[in-house]
C-alpha cells in the first residue's frame, strides 16, 4: 500500500483550506489549487487514520483505501445519489488494490511494425466515373461511407445533399511509410472479499460544491473466519455480555448516520455477532406534487434496503475480479494525395502518441440461506453543508435474530435475544463516519 508523508494534521489542513476558500472570483489556478488542496486534505486524514488506528505495520491484515469524485455539485438535484455512487466508487477502487495484492496474472506484448509503399504515388483516379454515384474508387467509398452515414443529417441542415457530396471529386490517400511501437499489457486479479470492511469513511468538500469521498478497507483471517461462521454456524454462537451492544443506541443520532456507509461488524444486545448495513440514496425531484413526491420516497426507502442487503452479501460471500489494460507507443505516418485533376500533395510526416487505459472492475456475491435480516432504521436526513435531503436505511443481522427466526420458522421456542425493528456548500472541510469496528477487531 502506498504510504505518504505527512506533517499537518487533519485540523491544520481544514484551517487551512478554510482560510483561501471563498468561491467567487477565483481564477482558473486557484481553482486548481482549491481542488489539489481538497485532495490533498483527504489523503492527509487517511493516513492519519491509519496511523492512529492501529492498523499501520500490522502483517495479519490486509488494508487498502480508495476515493472518488461526486461527479455533480452539491446545489445538483442529483448530488445525494451521485454520493453515494463516489462512495460506491471509492469502494471498488479499494477492493481492486485489494483483489491485486491477493492474485494477479500479467501478460505483457510489445509489437513494432514497420510499413514502406512499393511506390511513392497513390494511382490515379478514374476521372470518367467520378459523376455517376456507385463508380467511384471502392477504397474511397468504404472509408467515407462510416463518416458520411453519421453526418447526414448535419449536412442536410447546413443545405447540402449528402448525395451530391457523395458524387464530388474527392483526392485518394496512400500511406507512404508508416512505423508504430506499441506495448500492451494485461493485468487480471481475483480474489475473495469475504470479511472486508470499510472501517472508515471519509467526506472532503473545497468551499464551492465540490465533494470526494474516501473509504480505508481492512480485512482479516479473523474476520473472514467469522463471516464464513455465519453461514455455517446458523446463529449458533457463544455470547460474550462483556462485548454486548444496544444496536438502537448505535442508531439514535440520526445526524451521525449521515457518513456512515456499508457494513460494519458489530455485537447484539445479548454479546453474540452482529452485522449493520448502512446504505443512502436520494431523490430528485423538487417540485410541490405530494402523490410523485410519495412515490419517490417509496422507491428510494426501497433503493437504500437493497443497496444495504447486497453489502451484506458481498461481505459474507464476496469476490471480485479486476481487469486493467493498458497501451502505451508511438506512431509515425507520411502519406500523399493525388487529386481528381492529377495534382499530388505530399503530407509531412505526422509522429502520435498512445497513451490508453482500461480498468474493470467486477463485484460478485451468491448468497444462500441466511435468515435474521431485518431493518433496524429507515431515517431521512439533510445533509448540513448541501442541505440535500438523504434517504437512508440500516439493515441489521444478528446471531440471535438469527436463531429466533430459524426457531418461529420450524415450530420451534425461539432461544435468545432478537433484534427488532426501530423505526424511530459551506466552508471547506471533512466529516468522517464513526469508528465502530477497531484494529482490535481483526
Amino acid at each position: 500500500m502506498r504510504r505518504r508523508n505527512f506533517a499537518l494534521g487533519t485540523s491544520g489542513l481544514l484551517l487551512a483550506g478554510g482560510a483561501t476558500a471563498q468561491g467567487v472570483g477565483q481564477t482558473e489556478t486557484d481553482f486548481v489549487q482549491l481542488s489539489y488542496a481538497s485532495r490533498q486534505r483527504l489523503e492527509d486524514a487517511i493516513d492519519k487514520y491509519i496511523t492512529d488506528s492501529g492498523f499501520a505495520g500490522r502483517a495479519d491484515v490486509l488494508l487498502e483505501f480508495g476515493a472518488a469524485d461526486v461527479n455533480v455539485r452539491g446545489d445538483h438535484p442529483d448530488w445525494a445519489r451521485h454520493r453515494t455512487l463516489a462512495f460506491d466508487s471509492a469502494l471498488l477502487e479499494a477492493q481492486s488494490k485489494l483483489v491485486s495484492r491477493l492474485n494477479t496474472r500479467i501478460v505483457a506484448e510489445s509489437i513494432e511494425r514497420l510499413f514502406r509503399a512499393g511506390n511513392s504515388e497513390p494511382p490515379p483516379f478514374q476521372a470518367e466515373g467520378l459523376n455517376r454515384p456507385g463508380q467511384m474508387n471502392d477504397l474511397l467509398r468504404r472509408l467515407l461511407a462510416v463518416a458520411r452515414g453519421r453526418l447526414d443529417n448535419e449536412l442536410r441542415e447546413l443545405g447540402i445533399e449528402p448525395e451530391t457530396l457523395n458524387q464530388a471529386p474527392e483526392p485518394q490517400r496512400h500511406v507512404m511509410l508508416a512505423r508504430s511501437l506499441r506495448q500492451t499489457s494485461v493485468r487480471r486479479s481475483v480474489g475473495e472479499l469475504v470479511g472486508f470492511e470499510p472501517v472508515q469513511t471519509f467526506e472532503v468538500h473545497d468551499g464551492r460544491g465540490n465533494f470526494r469521498i474516501g473509504v480505508v478497507m481492512v480485512g482479516s483471517e479473523r474476520s473472514k473466519a467469522i463471516a464464513r461462521d455465519i453461514l455455517q454456524r446458523r446463529g449458533q454462537f457463544t455470547p460474550e455480555p462483556a462485548r454486548a451492544m444496544d444496536l438502537r443506541q448505535v442508531v439514535a443520532d440520526r445526524s451521525r448516520l449521515l457518513d456512515d456507509f456499508g457494513v460494519r461488524r458489530v455485537t447484539d444486545e445479548a454479546g453474540m455477532p452482529a452485522l449493520l448495513s448502512f446504505a443512502q440514496w436520494g431523490i430528485g425531484y423538487r417540485g410541490n406534487d405530494r402523490v410523485r413526491l410519495g412515490m419517490e420516497l417509496d422507491i428510494a426507502g426501497r433503493q437504500v434496503r437493497e443497496m444495504a442487503d447486497r453489502q451484506i452479501a458481498e461481505y459474507l460471500a464476496g469476490s471480485g475480479q479486476f481487469d486493467s489494460n493498458s497501451e502505451i507507443g508511438m506512431e509515425i505516418e507520411q502519406a500523399v494525395q493525388r487529386h481528381a485533376d492529377g495534382y499530388v500533395e505530399t503530407s509531412p510526416s505526422t509522429t502520435a502518441l498512445v497513451d490508453g487505459l482500461r480498468q474493470v472492475m467486477r463485484r460478485r456475491a451468491n448468497l444462500q440461506g441466511i435468515t435474521g435480516l431485518s431493518t433496524l432504521l429507515a431515517w431521512s436526513q439533510t445533509h448540513p453543508v448541501t442541505n440535500q435531503p438523504i434517504i437512508g436505511a440500516v439493515r441489521v443481522w444478528s446471531a440471535s435474530a438469527d436463531q429466533a427466526t430459524r426457531a418461529f420458522r420450524d415450530g420451534r421456542t425461539p432461544q435468545g435475544t432478537a433484534v427488532e425493528p426501530n423505526n424511530s456548500a459551506g466552508q471547506p472541510g471533512m466529516r468522517q463516519g464513526r469508528p465502530l469496528t477497531t484494529s482490535r477487531d481483526f
